[in-house]
């Protein structure tokens, strides 16, 4: 059975959830995406008013920049499907693949010195 990319880098649930700072939850998405495509993406997690709406932005708009990563993505036998525009499916074309499953629950707590994430992961 292949490992999935969080089990790779050795970083453990707590029962059926993961919990992140924002710091730790920026770098693990960033760290995916670079050894996934070889691209150094600036990507953000973040959450609207909500604590479900968690979402992941790509900041970069560079024109040449996108228009060489949409041409890697055209290219590639198997892309992730990131997109300078679509911040939700962002977040579950590179969550679910991360974690190796797909549906995951969300949620973000605002009441912390640093945003904290909870990522909730069904038992296969």
């Amino acid at each position: 059975m292949t490992k999935t990319y969080i089990e790779t880098i050795g970083v453990k649930p707590t029962g059926t959830y993961y919990s992140f700072t924002q710091t730790e939850i920026d770098k693990l998405v960033v760290d995916f995406v670079e050894n996934r495509t070889g691209f150094e993406l600036d990507l953000t997690v973040g959450c609207l008013d909500e604590n479900y709406d968690v979402y992941i932005s790509w900041n970069d708009g560079s024109e040449a920049f996108t228009t060489t990563y949409q041409s890697f993505e055209d290219d590639s036998s198997n892309p992730i499907g990131i997109s300078t525009e679509e911040d939700f499916m962002n977040r579950d074309n590179i969550f679910q693949e991360i974690f190796g499953v797909t549906a995951i629950g969300y949620e973000c707590n605002f009441d912390t010195v640093e945003t904290e994430y909870t990522l909730f992961i069904p038992n296969n």
